[in-house]
């Protein structure tokens, strides 16, 4: 996630504060350009399926 978030920050991406470390994992908040706020997340200990 860390690495993502440098990356992005080098391509002018717009961020809401830096890499939240939280209890299940580590959360990333960006602005689109139209204001809309999006989160990118990566749970950790769990496994997680997709249907």
């Amino acid at each position: 996630m860390d690495s993502l978030y440098k990356e992005l920050r080098n391509k002018n991406i717009e961020f809401i504060g830096e890499v939240i470390n939280e209890p299940y994992g580590k959360v990333l908040i960006f602005e689109s350009p139209d204001g809309h706020w999006f989160e990118f997340l990566k749970i950790v200990g769990r496994k997680i399926i997709l249907t």
